[in-house]
Parts: structure tokens; sequence; C-alpha cells
């Protein structure tokens, strides 16, 4: 809750769904059958800030009058008072939360307890209690944490929705509250996607419900994945939705059962490709190794925007020998425009979207205008170089590609990309990460350096790879050694890459 609650607050957002209550009606009370927690740890939170405006109200003249008017506020209208709180926990429970949370400025004097029901409503009083004190912390005017304070009760009670199903007797609200969780997960987007093409599809519903779940068959029933292929789908055929924009553009759309139809014998046709690009060791469409091979590389590399490129290309028919050079300018795209340049890979999601875009409806009708028009919007080469100077690279997946591509290009035949492992030859540099300061070994060299405890010089001197053992010439690596070996790569990298 906290989290999402700091969430809200960083972004500003209007509303945050903060999940389902379940209550009966009897006896002129209101008894709560699903939603104990949430609400158990609102009051708590509630607490915490009522007390943290007491807190300033004792120590500060200044604001300390509407911080107590604040604090007293909270207490009459959303708690209430001792006898007639508007929260009643149950009997075993009730007493030590309305002596410690519910009344003010008690909680220091709780008990500890073994029983685990109170030591959990202690622990979220603490560590919600810590979370404001540390945040107050940043503050150094007494105005500034009142007004923080205000800020976190203002988007509690504002941003925070939830959804209340109230029922005339406790059965009824217990077959409520299985039916809404009989599921064990909650609906998502691909859920509502499908109720309305079903709903659209109306005297062809079968024939769309048999072609969505050959769609789901291929995606192995992954909601998720199945939500991110529908977009990557739209976008590569037309105009560009966000995730939150995708129902409505679907739902404008798709409005009849012949395209209801269509959407989906499309989306059955393509699935396989999508989960090609996705999980490449589980391709079932390319028969191209090549191919296959470029998008193991892609998704080392965490390449994500291209996907509606390569299903809009797929859709058009286009070979797989044409789309061979377009994967290998997207690699290209990737280590200039993110790798090494260091811009953010969702901005360049229109880019793809556009272009693939413009090849389903044949503005773009060759290999060669689809590769110019994604470098159309690659870094220039003194971009890259000047990136390239001092950039790091973190991840081991990305690290491989980059040494394999500049260091080692006359030995490639005999190295194996996924049968290696990048070895930093000195740790102690302010750069560490830096692509100078690594090498590859295979996975046995590695094992005689990390778990037999062999020098990494003898390693290095023993290697199999011809660009590993130069290393175990040099006497220093240091930053210096570093950047000069790593800008004796800029040539061949700008130029293997663009």
């Amino acid at each position: 809750m906290w989290n999402d609650l700091m969430e809200v607050m960083d972004d500003d957002q209007s509303d945050h769904f903060f999940g389902q209550i379940v209550m009966n009606n009897s006896e002129g009370k209101q008894y709560i059958i699903d939603g104990q927690q949430r609400l158990t740890t609102t009051v708590i939170f509630l607490a915490v800030i009522r007390d943290a405006l007491l807190a300033l109200a004792a120590s500060d003249d200044q604001n300390g009058s509407e911080a107590l008017i604040r604090a007293n506020d909270l207490q009459d209208d959303i708690l209430g008072k001792r006898g007639k709180f508007h929260l009643e926990q149950s009997d075993s429970v009730r007493d030590y939360f309305d002596t410690y949370v519910q009344t003010p400025n008690a909680f220091s004097k709780a008990p500890k307890t073994n029983k685990q029901s109170l030591k959990n409503i202690n622990q979220t009083f603490t560590l919600l209690q810590k979370n404001v004190t540390n945040a107050l912390h940043k503050y150094t005017t007494s105005n500034e944490r009142l007004n923080y304070l205000k800020m976190l009760y203002r988007h509690l009670t504002q941003s925070f929705f939830v959804i209340t199903i109230v029922t005339p007797d406790e059965a009824a609200a217990f077959v409520i509250f299985e039916t809404l969780n009989a599921r064990g997960r909650d609906l998502n987007a691909s859920d509502l996607l499908k109720n309305h093409i079903f709903r659209t599809a109306q005297h062809e519903l079968e024939l769309v419900q048999e072609t969505w779940n050959q769609m789901m068959d291929a995606l192995n029933n992954d909601s998720g994945a199945t939500t991110r292929f529908i977009r990557a789908y739209w976008n590569a055929t037309r105009k560009f939705a966000t995730e939150k924009s995708l129902y409505k553009a679907i739902h404008n759309h798709i409005t009849t059962s012949s395209e209801a139809v269509q959407f989906t014998e499309e989306l059955a046709g393509l699935a396989d490709v999508f989960v090609a690009m996705t999980s490449p060791k589980n391709n079932a469409y390319f028969s191209d190794t090549k191919v296959v091979d470029m998008l193991m590389v892609l998704k080392d590399m965490g390449g994500k925007t291209f996907y509606p490129l390569v299903l809009a290309m797929v859709k058009n028919k286009y070979s797989e020998a044409e789309l061979l050079p377009v994967l290998q300018k997207i690699y290209s795209f990737i280590v200039y425009n993110f790798t090494v340049g260091g811009l953010v890979a969702n901005k360049y999601e229109k880019t793809f979207s556009t272009i693939a875009e413009q090849v389903n409806d044949h503005r773009l009708t060759s290999v060669k205008a689809i590769n110019d028009a994604i470098a159309e919007d690659m870094i220039s080469v003194d971009q890259f170089k000047e990136s390239w100077v001092h950039f790091q690279v973190k991840t081991e997946k990305v690290a491989k590609h980059l040494l394999f591509e500049t260091y080692y290009q006359d030995e490639q035949a005999k190295i194996d990309i996924n049968a290696v492992k990048v070895l930093i030859l000195n740790g102690n540099i302010e750069n560490a990460n830096q692509i100078g300061n690594k090498v590859l070994i295979t996975k046995e060299e590695n094992v005689r350096i990390r778990k037999q405890n062999q020098p990494i010089e003898t390693v290095l001197a023993e290697s199999k790879f011809a660009g590993t053992r130069k290393l175990a010439e040099v006497k220093i690596i240091d930053d210096d050694f570093v950047t000069e070996r790593q800008l004796a790569a800029l040539s061949p990298a700008a130029s293997f890459w663009r």
C-alpha cells in the first residue's frame, strides 16, 4: 500500500484501484466478508498520520493549531471515538486495536505479544510510522511537514478507490466473495479484449472462439503475453495505441462480426511469429537459422519495440531472406541508440509502429526503404563515438555481443556466444563496467577462476581465445588502460553497427 501511495503521489495520479470490499447488512451494521486487511491497514495508516499531526501540534506554535484541528477531525470523522469506533475488529483483537491504534498517541504503550494477529497489527503500525517519519525528516520547516501529511491524507482518501458490494444477508455476500476469488487472478486486459471480440462476433461466435483458442494455444494461454501480442499486432496494422488506450482503440474499430473474424484469424496466424520473437528458443515459425540467431541476439539486447515491424513484414509476405537484413538493422539501432547512446527505448515504440504501419499499407515496399526508415532515427556516428568512449554495460548478455563484434572479429567462427562468460579484468577501478575492462572466456575457464581459485593471469594466458590471451601480457590494468582499450575498438564498433 505504501509503495502504491508513493507512486500515486510521484506521478500525481488521480485514481488508483485499491481492490474490492464485500459486506453484508445485518442489524444496522455492515459486516466485512472480503477486505478486512485492506480496511485495517488503511485505519492503521490514518492513525499514524493522526499521531504525526499531534506530534507536530505539540512541537510547533506556528502550525500547531491547524495540525491539531486536522488530527481531531481525522479522529472524529474517520476513526471515531472509543465505544463508537467506525471499524470494529473481531473480539480477539478488538481491545488491542482500539486501545493502541484507534486511541491517539497510545501506540508507544503497546505491550509486546506473541499472538500473531496482534503482532501483525503492531508490525504494520511500526512500518508505516517509520516510513512517514523518514519522509518528514526530508523537510526542514513545520509548514513543509504539515503540507506533506496533508498530501498523504489527500491522496489516500481522494485517489484510492475500491469497489464495494453490499448484500442483504451473509450467505449472498459469501457467494459473491467466492465467485470473485475463485479464478485466482484478476480480470486483465486480454479478458476484456476477448469479451468485446466475442460479443461483437454475434452469429460468427463459434468461428471467432475457435481462432481465438488457436492463438491462445500458441501463446501457451499466457494472458499477459496475449495482451502484449495483441498490442504489437495492433501497432503493426493500425494507428499506434498505448497500453492504456488499446482496449478503447479495439472497441472503437472492431465493431462488426466480419471485422471480429478477420481480426482473430490474423491474430491466430501471427501468434507463432510473436512467440519466435519473444522466446526464440521456442521458435516454431522461422526455418532460417540466421533469422532465429538474430532474434536471440535481439532478445539478449533487450529489444522489444521492433515487434510490430516484424509482424507487419510477415503479414505482408516478406521472405525470411528479406527479414534478416531488417533484423540486423534493428540490432544496429538498438546498439547505437540504446546500448551505447543511452536513449530510452520506450521513446521509439511509436517509431517502429509507424514504420510497421507504412509496411502494412505499402508505403514502404522494399527492404532498403524499411532500413532507410529505421536509419532516420539512429543517432549520428559522431554521437555514437562520443558515447562509446566511456560507456559502461552491466549485463553479461549485452557485454557478450559487444565484445564478440569488436575485440573478437577474427575468431568468431570458433566462439559459441551462448557458451561463453564475461570476465571483468579489474573490479577495483572506478569504471569497472566499461567494455574495455571485459573479455570473453569459456565456461571452463570461468570455473577455473571462480571455483578453483586459479590466478586470472594464468587462465588468461591459457585461454582458448587469442583476443583474451593478449590481456595476460598487460602488467597494469587501470582506468587509463581500460579507456585506451575501449578507444581502440571505437572505429570497428562504429562501422560494424552502422
